[in-house]
């Protein structure tokens, strides 16, 4: 007999007394209109069902009442195995679940019928990332989203250290509980080592998966794309929640990945602009890693980490130092970009991002990129932006030598424009004076620009 349909399985669970091999006084849950609590996907559907207290035992889970009862409309694949071995786990983000091989009678058409598996789920109280995220930008909740990112973040980096994958990360396969909680559901693609070598039997969501992905893309690197993107959309709502209703499709967040993969994404573009022109080194290093030409996105673990806040030397490797004069604000490089970094200490201060920047000194330094110099903080905040000048040099003395048009001046600490740029020639400036050329002369200038002695 041929797995039944979602339609045939409402029919059992509409009245089951009797139906159940191992589960006992099993209650189907109902909404107010008497309809039966499901979910039906694409291979299943999800019943909502109570179980006495006598049952808990027998389900291997305590300290509930309700549970998720998954039935199958084609063969269930590696899923017993799955169940086996994340019953043995002790994790945060999980559900735990127990496969009921033929557990169920169902009669088909003919009145056949037979029994067929199931998957008896922790019920988890909440809603999706999909609906969670929706209501927080109809609200125009930038702090909700903001929290929430973070959240999303630490439960990728800790699902990229771990030997499995999920398989099939999406908006609705995250729940996310009452308590700002994020939990893992729909475990049938999931990868174990104990599969290795073996095809995929689920590819997951077109708006989440990169494009090459297939059955033979099947290890612990099939979670990196989604988990980037999905970040990568949550911290762009969290800074922007009107790009919902913009970029919405029901199916993804904001970003879709194969638009993303081939470079037709004109709000991705757009973002990696935002992030770079507000100096957020971490997310514009997402935003890169993105440009995978393969589902596995390299160095992805090392960004998540930086993500969450873990600043470590470590992370960057192969960087090199550019310059050391201060050691609590070194100048490095990682990547063909560069940042600051405490060597001491052994963390970065602000993450390799800018395409070019020039040693930190008296507290700022000059650094580019997307075409326009900056001045920022040891932190990496961003003080002021100088889109006219072709090159800024460090401060000497208060001043920063700036160029515009081939010709020199001069910037104070707060960006100001203090000497203007005429000068053909002009050096730093040592002990209030600084050398400079103005036509066939040469002569010193004071900080504010006027010329020293006759």
């Amino acid at each position: 007999m041929r797995f039944p349909t979602v339609g045939q399985y409402i029919e059992s669970l509409a009245n089951p007394q009797g139906l159940f091999r191992t589960l006992r006084d099993v209650v189907p849950l109902r909404n107010p209109y008497g309809e039966l609590r499901l979910h039906a996907g694409n291979f299943s559907v999800v019943f909502k069902v109570g179980l006495p207290v006598q049952e808990k035992a027998l389900s291997g889970m305590t300290g509930m009442g309700h549970y998720a009862l998954k039935c199958y409309t084609r063969p269930c694949g590696r899923i017993g195995r799955v169940c086996a071995a994340v019953g043995a786990l002790d994790v945060p983000y999980l559900v735990r679940c127990r496969y009921l091989p033929e557990e169920l009678y169902v009669y088909d058409e003919y009145g056949r019928g037979a029994y067929f598996p199931a998957v008896l789920s922790e019920w988890v109280e909440g809603e999706t990332l999909g609906r969670h995220v929706a209501r927080l930008c109809g609200a125009g909740d930038r702090e909700a989203l903001s929290l929430l990112a973070g959240r999303f973040d630490r439960m990728a980096l800790w699902l990229l250290q771990q030997p499995y994958a999920h398989g099939d990360i999406k908006p609705d396969n995250i729940l996310v509980e009452p308590s700002g909680e994020l939990r893992l559901i729909d475990l049938d693609g999931m990868f174990l080592p104990q599969f290795a070598g073996e095809r995929s039997v689920v590819l997951g969501s077109p708006t989440c998966q990169h494009p090459l992905r297939d059955e033979r893309c099947f290890d612990r690197d099939i979670d990196d794309y989604p988990l980037a993107i999905l970040s990568l959309s949550l911290h762009a709502l969290a800074a922007a929640p009107g790009l919902y209703d913009r970029y919405n499709d029901r199916e993804n967040l904001i970003l879709n990945a194969a638009e993303v993969a081939a470079g037709t994404s004109g709000l991705f573009a757009e973002q990696g602009r935002n992030w770079i022109d507000a100096g957020e080194g971490e997310l514009a290093a997402l935003w890169r890693a993105l440009h995978a030409p393969v589902p596995a996105v390299a160095g992805l673990r090392a960004v998540f980490r930086a993500l969450t806040g873990d600043r470590a030397l470590e992370l960057l490797a192969g960087y090199d130092v550019v310059e050391d004069g201060d050691r609590a604000c070194a100048l490095i490089c990682h990547g063909g970009r560069y940042g600051y970094a405490d060597l001491d200490r052994g963390v970065w201060t602000v993450y390799p991002l800018w395409e070019e920047a020039q040693p930190c000194s008296e507290g700022i330094a000059m650094v580019r990129g997307g075409g326009c110099w900056r001045a920022i903080d040891v932190t990496g905040r961003i003080l002021s932006r100088f889109p006219e000048y072709t090159e800024v040099m460090p401060l000497r003395e208060g001043r920063a030598r700036i160029c515009r048009e081939g010709l020199y001046g001069f910037i104070d600490a707060d960006g100001r424009e203090s000497v203007a740029p005429v000068y053909p020639f002009a050096g730093a400036f040592r002990e209030g004076r600084a050398k400079v050329r103005l036509q066939e002369d040469y002569f010193y200038i004071d900080r504010d620009g006027c010329k020293i002695g006759g």
